[in-house]
């Protein structure tokens, strides 16, 4: 009899989750600075922070962002303080706690440098005579965070891309691995003609990747939420409206 009522009992709870499930009609985000993908002085939070918006507009649920480092946002986003965060890489270690979206967005990671460094390389194992700057949060590719952490290459970690640049242009370090829009917004906003003049980046890129919207494992709703973004972010794309928005992009 106990058996029975047991079975009855978590007969009763999943129905009960999947109702409230489905009528999830808003959710907070987790968002920091990362222009022109998000930031909350951007037309329309961003490039990323809008594909996110009108993707779950699609399906009926809206969307409050709270902007704070991105450190934060990725521990209160495990902890499921925030229900959701959009636009990160995936790797093995955020597979562990995260779940993940259908792909958001493609992005290119590329080395920037001065003008006038003759800079060229094939693989990593080129790059050990060079003083690389890159961001402590940010990820590069399985290969990248390999050779840096035993030593092959020399990495100086910092807080973010604005200040690798400038030390970029004050030569304290060679190459900086950055995505290709973020870096040319960030050298035709912060910097001088002179100094956007100054840098350009190589051809071949460092790490291809996409961007996803993560929710953690922790969080009693996030397989459904997950599950409604994409469903969102299918009607979006079947409506002309996602391109339009990445076309936004493409032009700057």
């Amino acid at each position: 009899m106990k058996i029975v009522k047991s079975v009855l009992l978590a007969l009763s709870l999943s129905i009960s989750f999947s109702a409230i499930a489905n009528e999830i009609t808003s959710v907070i985000a987790g968002n920091g600075e990362y222009a022109p993908y998000s930031g909350k002085k951007l037309r329309n939070g961003g490039i990323i922070t809008n594909i996110t918006t009108s993707a779950f507009a699609e399906v009926g649920v809206s969307v409050d962002y709270e902007y704070t480092s991105w450190t934060r946002v990725m521990d209160l986003t495990k902890s499921a303080k925030f229900d959701l965060t959009p636009g990160w890489r995936k790797n093995k270690e955020r597979e562990k706690t995260l779940l993940f979206s259908d792909p958001i967005i493609d992005d290119e990671i590329y080395f920037f440098h001065l003008k006038s460094l003759d800079f060229d390389w094939t693989n990593l194992f080129d790059l050990d005579q060079y003083d690389i700057g890159s961001v402590r949060t940010y990820f590069y590719g399985d290969e990248f965070k390999r050779q840096t952490e035993n030593g092959r290459l020399k990495n100086q970690k910092t807080s973010d891309d604005l200040y690798n640049f400038k030390k970029l242009l004050r030569k304290r370090i060679d190459i900086m691995p950055v995505s290709r829009f973020v870096g040319k917004n960030i050298l035709r906003t912060k910097f001088q003609a002179w100094e956007n003049d100054a840098v350009t980046f190589h051809p071949k890129p460092v790490y291809s990747s996409s961007l996803y919207l993560l929710v953690s494992k922790k969080h009693p709703n996030g397989q459904e939420i997950i599950n409604t973004f994409n469903e969102g972010l299918k009607k979006l794309k079947a409506s002309g409206k996602y391109q339009k928005i990445l076309d936004e992009l493409l032009a700057q």
